[in-house]
């Protein structure tokens, strides 16, 4: 997006059925697009192997350590001493720097999410989501003064596109597909209702009063509509009751489970799965990366426990529980890219990327927000539907199901050139950039981007009384934001955690790689404050309880059976 009204910028020196799995080649984005990624930020000059020594010793680091930010000072203490086993440090001695290597496979969307029950998948992404040009602040993003504003006078609401922007809902799709349904009203207030005791807490005392005002209206509605009292709507909907009308879309956007990445799908994405595997193979989602990464420069306490499954060497890494709860800040996130960008109830391109780091080949897929106005058709791109799809160049690959939620997926494939890799922006929202929280912050915003192939990350802060108003909003190049960086360190760091998580796993806890299958947990663990250490922790088993875990050591078994039921074919 180029600087325009409203933020600054910091611009910075066919076939059928079947299996699905698709061979053949990719040429234009590998080739022309992201070849050339690492040496547009500076990644191949003074990647030599050297010691760290003297960088450690002067101070250099993600942050210059110096008296304003704290960075060096009396309480920051342990710099230098010997680090035990499985311990890492920000500003630890490095003997060699790790080159990272940032390859794009391809890009793909998801469309047509009305039904629950079906899934189709267009690659190479068919990008409907660009950036806004004639936005400024102040954005509000007050959920109180939002639904008041558009409340009708009988306590209901109209389901439309901007009230799902309010509400941040992260299957807005799902939730238009009732936009022509009788009970439309009664859905839309429902859905303002679970909002509100979702980020606001069930007990209507200990919410804000306009708030609450806006609540009791939406009951009385409801409860006339669908013959109940006001204490049976307030439990079926914490509960999220199967009685309740929209009940699977309501539990789609409000049932927090732990969540696995769609692995079954990249593997027929790609032209040969054989990429995808291999001893030193992570399949993750990118925020573990950006997680790990920034963990040694944090200035918070952590503790993450991530499970893992591993199958013939390679680790897949799920959702830590620790992420699926909910603040209002996971709200104010998804109601400003209502704001910020054009088509905003379209999920986001998935770019799905490998990532060379040392030893490790890490396989995520990055969401960015958006696309750059002028990027591609702008804001008058069509959003596809499935009458769309070969008119648009499109023809059906193949279908499969999997274990992961019973749900139909489509692959539907064009011959169109993927997108520049740079064409991509991330929105973020936080309340300042200022001192040592804001120089994390920044880390982590130009990790996520460079693992997302982003060209900048538009940042969005409320830095007056009102938490709930956008007042600034400013553009960061990626490039900018990594010349405030000890970039080298970051990766070579990162390298480090990497090599440790799969020693631990693959020569002192296991003896061959068929003894390393099955259920492991990952530990991530760090004291508050600048400088302290983090501590990896690797044990075998997970929380067999949870039912995502149950279901992904079944989807393990089906995507690795069928691999070697399409390896063993080639070989006769």
């Amino acid at each position: 997006m180029a600087p325009g009204r409203g933020y600054h910028s910091h611009s910075g020196g066919g076939g059928g059925g079947g299996r699905g799995y698709h061979h053949h080649s990719y040429s234009s984005w590998q080739e022309t697009s992201w070849s050339s990624y690492g040496a547009q930020y500076g990644w191949d000059d003074g990647w030599q192997s050297s010691t760290s020594s003297a960088s450690w010793q002067n101070g250099s680091g993600p942050y210059n350590r110096n008296s304003r930010n704290g960075w060096g000072s009396s309480n920051n203490q342990g710099w230098g001493l010997p680090l035990e086993e499985g311990t890492f440090q920000s500003q630890q001695p490095l003997e060699t720097w790790v080159k990272p290597k940032v390859e794009a496979l391809c890009s793909y969307c998801y469309v047509e999410k009305k039904s629950l029950s079906a899934k189709t998948v267009l690659t190479p992404a068919y990008s409907a989501r660009t950036m806004r040009l004639d936005f400024e602040p102040p954005v509000d993003l007050s959920l109180a003064r939002g639904l008041k504003a558009v409340q009708s006078s009988n306590g209901s609401f109209k389901l439309t596109h901007s009230l799902s922007g309010l509400l941040g809902l992260a299957q807005p799709e799902v939730f238009l597909s009732f936009m022509s349904a009788t009970n439309s009203r009664v859905v839309a207030t429902l859905y303002v209702l679970k909002t509100i005791e979702t980020f606001f807490g069930a007990d209507p005392n200990a919410r804000p009063q306009e708030l609450q005002e806006v609540a009791t209206l939406a009951e009385a509605f409801v409860t006339q509509k669908l013959q109940i009292r006001v204490a049976d709507l307030r439990k079926r909907l914490l509960e999220l009751d199967e009685r309740l009308p929209a009940i699977e879309a309501l539990r789609s956007d409000f049932l927090r489970l732990l969540r696995w990445s769609f692995f079954e799908l990249w593997l027929r994405l790609v032209p040969d799965p054989k990429c995808l595997i291999g001893r030193g193979t992570v399949w993750c989602p990118r925020f573990f990366v950006v997680d790990l990464g920034s963990a040694p420069w944090s200035p918070y306490d952590y503790s993450k426990e991530y499970p893992l499954v591993i199958r013939d060497g390679v680790i897949m890494v799920g959702q830590p529980e620790g992420d699926v709860g909910n603040a209002d800040a996971m709200r104010h996130g998804y109601c400003l890219e209502s704001k910020l960008v054009q088509n905003f109830w379209v999920e986001e391109d998935h770019l799905l990327t490998k990532l060379r780091l040392g030893g490790s080949t890490l396989i995520y897929a990055a969401a960015p927000d958006a696309i750059e106005a002028g990027s591609g058709d702008g804001d008058h791109i069509k959003v596809p539907q499935d009458q769309d799809f070969r008119s648009l160049g499109f023809q059906f690959e193949s279908e499969f199901r999997t274990a992961r939620d019973d749900v139909l997926c489509q692959v539907w494939r064009s011959d169109e050139a993927e997108k520049e890799a740079n064409s991509y922006l991330e929105v973020k929202k936080t309340t300042h950039l200022r001192g040592m929280a804001g120089e994390f912050k920044k880390l982590k915003f130009w990790l996520q981007a460079v693992l997302g192939g982003c060209a900048a990350t538009v940042v969005c802060t409320t830095e007056g009384e009102d938490k709930d108003v956008i007042t600034n909003i400013s553009r960061y190049s990626v490039k900018d934001m990594e010349s405030k960086l000890d970039s080298k360190r970051v990766w070579s760091i990162l390298s480090l955690m990497l090599d440790h998580i799969q020693n631990e796993i693959f020569n002192k806890q296991s003896s061959t790689l068929e003894e390393a299958n099955g259920p492991w947990t990952l530990r991530i663990l760090k004291e508050r404050g600048p400088g302290q250490p983090v501590k990896l922790q690797v044990w075998r088993g997970f929380d067999e309880n949870e039912p995502a875990n149950q279901m992904m050591r079944q989807r393990v078994d089906d995507m690795f059976g069928e691999l070697e039921e399409i390896y063993c074919d080639d070989d006769m």
